[in-house]
């Protein structure tokens, strides 16, 4: 019983995580932010050099 014990206490001590600090949390999310920005700019920055190109519509 005590080895039963010792065991589940072993696995529950390994299954928990130490939740992401706040400065951690901000870091990934400013990657993120600055991902999907550089995504639009260059989203953005295609979509213009097609538009400028003679002979096309707006």
């Amino acid at each position: 019983m005590r080895r039963a014990a010792i065991i589940l206490g072993l696995v529950l001590i390994a299954g928990c995580r130490r939740e992401p600090s706040f400065d951690e949390r901000y870091k990934a999310a400013q990657q993120r932010i600055d991902a999907k920005s550089a995504a639009i700019d260059k989203e953005l920055a295609s979509d213009g050099q097609a538009s400028d190109a003679p002979g096309t519509l707006p």
